[in-house]
C-alpha cells in the first residue's frame, strides 16, 4: 500500500483551483471528479442526475475514477491525476484490504457486487503509476 504525501491534500486544491480557472487540457468529467475527491481519497458512490449534491455518500467505488484519471495523466503529464489517482487507491485499499469489504460499480446498490466492477477495480490497483 502507498502512503500519501501530507501535502497532496493542499496540491489538490490547487489543482481545484487550477481547473475552476479553466486551466486544462483533459477531461471535463475527469476534472469534475478531483473537484469531489474528499480528504480521505474516496468519492461519493454517486450524486443527484446534473448537479453537485450526494445521493450515495458511501466511498466504497473510489477504485473507479482511477483508469481515467491515468488516461488524463497519460495525456497530459499534469501530476493532479497521478495524486488523485494514489489517493483513491489508497482509501480503496484500505476498505478493500483492511476492511475485507469489496463492493461492486452498481450505482442505486452499494451492497453488491457484480463483475464489471471486479475487473475495473483490478484495472485500478493492477497498472502501476
Amino acid at each position: 500500500m502507498r502512503v500519501v504525501d501530507p501535502s497532496i491534500p493542499a496540491r489538490a486544491h490547487a489543482r481545484a483551483a487550477c481547473i475552476r480557472n479553466g486551466s486544462t487540457g483533459s477531461s471535463p468529467n475527469v476534472d469534475w471528479l478531483i473537484l469531489q475527491q474528499r480528504e480521505d481519497g474516496s468519492f461519493p458512490r454517486r450524486w443527484k442526475p446534473g448537479s453537485n449534491e450526494v445521493a450515495e455518500p458511501t466511498g466504497t467505488t473510489s477504485y473507479s475514477p482511477v483508469p481515467a484519471a491515468r488516461h488524463d495523466l497519460r495525456e497530459t503529464g499534469d501530476p493532479a491525476y497521478k495524486l488523485s489517482a494514489i489517493r483513491a487507491q489508497n482509501s480503496s485499499g484500505q476498505t478493500m484490504e483492511y476492511r475485507g469489504l469489496y463492493v461492486g460499480g452498481a450505482s442505486d446498490n452499494p451492497n453488491i457486487t457484480d463483475k464489471e466492477a471486479g475487473m475495473l477495480s483490478m484495472e485500478a490497483f493492477m497498472e502501476s503509476l
